[in-house]
């Protein structure tokens, strides 16, 4: 029996095992639903955090290795987007990452002083208050701090973790809004949606209201937001237009929401599972690299006009869309394109250029990309008033990430990584970072002064009240976004996906993600500057 307990002591004191289990099980408490609140990854912190607690501790390379990674993919998926709003048009969401740093800092500083904490718990509790792990990441690399920031970090994560998602559910109730609503006084001025879980389905068309109308006439994708990507008719396969007619017994093949399948049902009429395939059609991603399409009206490119084909996906940022025909299209933008392949040929020519196709991964191309960013990252530049200032290893890799995720290809380097390869980095690496810096915050907590912990938690909450205030009084006020608009800039000024999982699931439509992923790399990018900057005040004061 002595054995027996000893070899569990072991194992669970093995550091690598024990990586294992919280993500493991950290992932498994993030997936719990209660009422549609869900912790997502931010359970691998919260099941760190306990192990942590009782001693237990993960390898720091293994960590390292995994915020590197996320950080370095996050950013290729973000680069486009990223360096696409810093224009003219991407003023009003530039400003919402500027609110956010103002008033986090602001906040912080001025209350954090009040309370009377050290500097750690005051950048701790910044940083926890955000779920800001890049952030922590590179102070935790700066000699003044080390693991300090650590206790009051891990105190206030959890708090984190749910303020923006019941912020979102809040803010409707204190301005007397109904979000489902709100969305459909402003549907007409949507430009898209989108769905994490796009779904292909085939349907007889026996619904009398259709037959013998275009689909310009029946406004067939803005009503149903699905888009029909190919038609049978009298057994020949045709790529539809505009001008298309249905006729009865016409079989679609349509892209559509996963929740929309019965509402197309009904539309339509019953789903078939013909045979619609034609050698002569295909589908192809992509790039779109032509500057005079950036910020353009899909319907204006003419895209469909010309040469017969039509877009059916959009992928930006990482999410994907099923785009109306006044979707706004920016460099970068990966569209999925079906019609005659002849044409999808020249239809390359004129948009960009092909996309990848397969699952695959420059693995070269990433390795030395990371390694770029731990080397930006020690890089010193000096501020006015602030001193040295260093992006480390984890903002590095995001630089690099970014630079490549707008290059596309610089000499002989790629940002070449699949949809599959990238979902999967992210979420191994990010949930190993968690686990480490979860045990790491559980270890800090045993010993720390439990005294200050009410002052901390105080201060946490106030950060986040008036961030949030701040974010959406400015969207919604002074920007004058409508309200859906409004919320869904402040889940991603706050880089908080939850919250606009949250949101979609409140309206039922995913259309308000657009704004979130336009929003969200620049807030990213912008936090991690504001931690450094909110470090150096705090060292000169």
């Amino acid at each position: 029996m002595e054995n027996f307990f000893d070899f569990f002591w072991h194992l669970f004191n093995d550091p690598l095992f024990t990586s294992f289990i919280v993500v493991g099980l950290g992932l498994m408490l993030g997936a719990v639903n209660i009422k549609g609140l869900t912790l997502g990854i931010s359970g691998v912190f919260i099941a760190g955090l306990l192990f942590g607690l009782f001693g237990t501790t993960t390898p720091k390379y293994l960590m390292n290795y995994g915020l590197l990674t996320f950080i370095y993919v996050l950013g290729i998926q973000g680069g486009a987007s990223f360096f696409n709003s810093i224009s003219k048009k991407g003023i009003p969401y530039i400003m919402v990452t500027i609110v956010m740093i103002t008033a986090s800092i602001a906040s912080a500083l001025i209350f954090g002083k009040i309370f009377g904490l050290s500097d750690s718990d005051i950048l701790g509790a910044y940083n926890g208050a955000l779920n800001n792990a890049s952030g922590l990441a590179i102070l935790m690399e700066n000699p003044t701090w080390n693991d300090t920031l650590l206790p009051s970090y891990g105190l206030v994560f959890p708090v984190g973790a749910v303020a923006t998602v019941l912020a979102v559910q809040l803010i409707p109730l204190i301005v007397r809004k109904n979000p489902a609503v709100e969305f459909i006084h402003h549907q007409d001025k949507k430009d898209t949606k989108k769905n994490e879980k796009i779904l292909m389905r085939k349907f007889v068309v026996e619904n009398k209201e259709l037959i013998g109308k275009t689909l310009k006439e029946l406004n067939f994708r803005a009503k149903t937001g699905a888009t029909i990507e190919r038609i049978r008719h009298n057994g020949k396969i045709i790529v539809p237009t505009a001008d298309t007619i249905l006729y009865e017994d016409d079989v679609i093949k349509i892209n559509l929401n996963e929740d929309d399948i019965e509402k197309i049902h009904a539309i339509v009429g019953p789903e078939t599972f013909d045979d619609l395939s034609d050698p002569t059609i295909g589908s192809i991603k992509i790039i779109m690299t032509n500057h005079e399409l950036h910020q353009t009206d899909l319907t204006e490119t003419g895209i469909s006009r010309t040469y017969g084909v039509i877009v059916t996906k959009v992928e930006r940022a990482g999410i994907l869309f099923t785009p109306s025909q006044n979707f706004i299209l920016e460099l970068g933008d990966i569209l999925t394109v079906t019609g005659k392949k002849r044409a999808l040929r020249s239809v390359s020519k004129f948009i960009g250029k092909p996309g990848v196709t397969s699952p695959g991964l420059d693995l070269i191309s990433m390795s030395i990309g990371c390694a770029v960013g731990i080397a930006l990252g020690k890089i010193n530049v000096p501020l006015p008033l602030l001193g040295d200032f260093t992006l480390g290893a984890a903002g590095g890799a995001l630089f690099a990430g970014l630079f490549m995720g707008y290059m596309k290809r610089f000499g002989i380097f790629t940002n070449q990584i699949s949809d599959t390869a990238k979902n999967v980095i992210k979420d191994i690496g990010l949930s190993f970072f968690l686990a480490g810096v979860g045990t790491s915050s559980g270890l800090a907590l045993i010993g720390s002064n439990t005294s200050g912990m009410p002052a901390i938690l105080a201060l946490s909450i106030i950060i986040l009240t008036i961030t949030i205030t701040a974010i959406f009084c400015y969207c919604y006020y002074i920007q004058k976004m409508d309200f859906i608009k409004s919320l869904a800039c402040l889940s991603g000024g706050m880089f908080q996906s939850a919250a606009i999982a949250t949101l979609t699931n409140a309206i039922r439509n995913d259309e308000p993600t657009a704004y979130f992923a336009t929003c969200y790399p620049l807030a990213t990018f912008g936090s991690i500057i504001a931690a450094q900057i909110l470090s150096q005040i705090l060292i000169l004061t």
